[in-house]
Parts: structure tokens; C-alpha cells; sequence
């Protein structure tokens, strides 16, 4: 969880959702809360590319955009996700080198 520019909390997930048919999904999401109290939500799909979103992170940018750090367990990389606005409806995304990823997460 980190505080946006505007006092809100943004929350990063890895939601690992068991669908009707009995699929399940692995994707990074941030939620965005509406108030300071975070009385109600709305919720944005940031990755959905394998499995991804495991061991997440999150931080804000100075200039009030939303930078996300976390595992890509179907090609075993570490991934960052900046947003490109503060809803993060929008994302550019960087690839670290995999070689890294046991030491930087510690798995």
C-alpha cells in the first residue's frame, strides 16, 4: 500500500481468482481508493500476462504516478509496471534481468 498525491490509498494485488468454470486467473491489480477512508474502491487490471503479481510492491513517483514491482512466475522474471497516469490504466512495462530475481526477492 502506498498514499497517492491526493491522500488516497493505492493498493497493489495479485488476485488469484477461481473462475465459474473452474479456471484460475494470476494477475497484478491496484486498487484505488475513492476517499481517505477508503469507504469504497475501484480496482484496475495492470498485468495479465501468465502468472504475474506474486511478491508485488508499490510506490509513488514524484510526479504522482504509481510504480509497481513484482514477480513474473511464468517467465521467472522480476517486473516493474510504471503507470502512466494515476488510475494506472495505462502502463509501461520493464523487465529486470532474470539472472537477479532469486537474489533481489530472496526466493
Amino acid at each position: 500500500m502506498a498514499i497517492g498525491a491526493d491522500g488516497r490509498p493505492v493498493i497493489s494485488l495479485y488476485d488469484n481468482t477461481t473462475n465459474p468454470d473452474q479456471t484460475v486467473q494470476f494477475h497484478l491489480q491496484l486498487m484505488r481508493c475513492s476517499d481517505i477512508a477508503c469507504s469504497s474502491s475501484s480496482t484496475v487490471l495492470v498485468d495479465n500476462d501468465g502468472d504475474v503479481g506474486q511478491f508485488n510492491s508499490i510506490a509513488i513517483r514524484a510526479n504522482g504516478m504509481p510504480v509497481l514491482a513484482y514477480r513474473d512466475a511464468t517467465n521467472g522474471q522480476l517486473k516493474f509496471a510504471f503507470c502512466e497516469d494515476v488510475a494506472c490504466t495505462t502502463s509501461e512495462f520493464k523487465i529486470i534481468d532474470p539472472s537477479h530475481v532469486e537474489v533481489i526477492l530472496g526466493f
